[in-house]
This record gives C-alpha cells, sequence and structure tokens, in this order.
C-alpha cells in the first residue's frame, strides 16, 4: 500500500474517533443538561485543601470528567471512585486509572449508582441537578458524609451547610454534611 494513501487513512481514522468522541460528548450534553466543563487544576486542589479529607474517606466524583479531582485526592483518601455517563470521557479515566487498584471508574449516570459508601460526594454539576439528586444523597450517604459543590448551592439544605468557601476571584465551594 501507498504510504500517502497509509497516511490518509490514519489521519482520517483518527479524526473521525475525534469527531464521534467529541461530537457524542456534545450531543449528551444537549441531551442531558450535563456538558463536561473541567474544575480548573487549581480549583481541584483548593477543594482538595478545604474539605479535609483523610485516609479513612472514600471519595466519589458524579461526573468525573477527566479524572482530575480523582487524581487531587488520591493522596488523601483511601479509594476514589469516578461516576462518568460520557463514553469518550469514561474511556479516558478509565485508562488513566486502570493501574491503580484504589480507582474505580464507572461508566454509568450517578443516579443508577449506589452511593452507601461514599464518605466525599463532589458534584459540579447546574442546580437542576442538585434537586434531582439530593433525595439520593440523603437515602443512601452515611451519616457524617460530605457532599461538595462547586459554584451553586444545594437549595433547600441550609441546615446541613458546614461550610462556603469564598475567596476573591474564585468560584465558591459549598461543604455539607448529611
Amino acid at each position: 500500500m501507498d504510504s500517502a494513501v497509509l497516511i490518509t487513512l490514519i489521519l482520517s481514522g483518527v479524526f473521525l474517533l475525534a469527531f464521534f468522541g467529541i461530537g457524542s460528548t456534545v450531543l449528551w450534553a444537549l441531551f442531558t443538561g450535563a456538558p463536561w466543563v473541567p474544575t480548573r487544576q487549581h480549583e481541584v486542589e483548593r477543594m482538595a485543601r478545604l474539605v479535609h479529607a483523610n485516609n479513612n474517606d472514600v471519595f466519589y466524583d458524579l461526573g468525573c470528567g477527566d479524572g482530575r479531582t480523582i487524581k487531587a485526592m488520591l493522596p488523601y483518601v483511601t479509594r476514589a471512585v469516578g461516576i462518568e455517563i460520557s463514553l469518550p470521557n469514561a474511556l479516558w479515566c478509565y485508562l488513566r486509572f486502570r493501574n491503580n487498584p484504589r480507582v474505580h471508574i464507572v461508566f454509568n449516570s450517578f443516579y443508577r449508582t449506589s452511593l452507601h459508601d461514599a464518605t466525599i460526594v463532589y458534584i459540579y454539576q447546574f442546580p437542576n441537578v442538585h434537586e434531582a439528586i439530593k433525595e439520593k444523597l440523603l437515602h443512601e450517604l452515611p451519616q457524617g458524609a460530605h457532599v461538595v459543590t462547586h459554584v451553586w448551592p444545594i437549595l433547600g439544605w441550609d441546615d446541613k451547610l458546614k461550610e462556603v468557601s469564598e475567596e476573591q476571584g474564585h468560584p465558591r465551594f459549598y461543604i455539607y454534611q448529611v
């Protein structure tokens, strides 16, 4: 086979994979209202400090994207679980953490995934998602578990609010205890 044809086939395959991978994520976001908006690295590190995690904690990221919050929390927790509904992101996280026995990536909706062993749950979702999942959190999380939201509070959870982190020039983190 001619090398120019082979290069064209390889580049076409890469383009199609990228197009359908990114395209499927964008289309899924349009249908579910849950786009992937990564948390900035310095915000992830700030959240890791704020939550006061320890080696008895099990960290869950509901919508783990590229896994950056999981990576940031690993030095502090015994185990981390990333739940991701976008296939390209879930696959990326799986490949990223495949050799780490302390990380488990779940390709599923967090609505259909058990949270029973989570002691810290991180949610960077729109307020309508907070509203839809708050009963699940109350029902499934063990007493004393922490829920951390980024940017938006969980409406109606004022009695569970433990801390609001406000630093000039940074989005808020809301830390709840159930």
